[in-house]
């Protein structure tokens, strides 16, 4: 009897590892370089306002559950600014990555990263990203 019981727990288990598995699969985990690169200007509406100011710009790497996973930090950007975040502005470098991943830009009329807060400029890039993609073209577009 003991013997059936072990049969019917393995065969648990394996279909509980299969499930775990399904529910992943749209999640890559990738461990390496990181190293997304682009370019970020600002809406045509919105650069009278932008223009001159003296603030910060974050770009932000989210990963596929919408943590941010890498930061990277421009003090009094002038645009176009075209920018590189590699694996040096990982907020934990030895991290397995969940992608696919989104990248954002942040102007900070506060200098500090967070949430946005009125007088911030923001800007997302439309579409899901890879670990080292290139040509991730932001358009600033909203202004809080």
């Amino acid at each position: 009897m003991e013997e059936a019981g072990v049969k019917i727990s393995k065969i648990k288990t394996a279909g509980l590892i299969g499930l775990l598995a399904l529910g992943l699969s749209s999640c890559q985990k990738f461990r390496g370089n990181l190293a997304i690169s682009g370019s970020i200007t600002i809406s045509g509406n919105l650069m009278n306002e932008v223009e001159h100011r003296e603030e910060s710009l974050f770009i932000i790497v989210k990963d596929a559950g919408g943590t941010p996973i890498a930061v990277k930090r421009i003090v009094n950007p002038r645009f176009p600014v075209f920018y590189k975040v590699g694996s040096a502005d990982l907020l934990l470098p030895d991290a397995h990555l969940k992608y696919p991943l989104t990248v954002e830009a942040q102007l900070s009329s506060k200098g500090k990263i967070g949430p946005p807060v009125p007088g911030d400029f923001v800007g997302v890039y439309p579409n899901s990203v890879s670990p080292r993609q290139s040509r991730v073209g932001i358009v600033i577009n909203r202004y809080l």
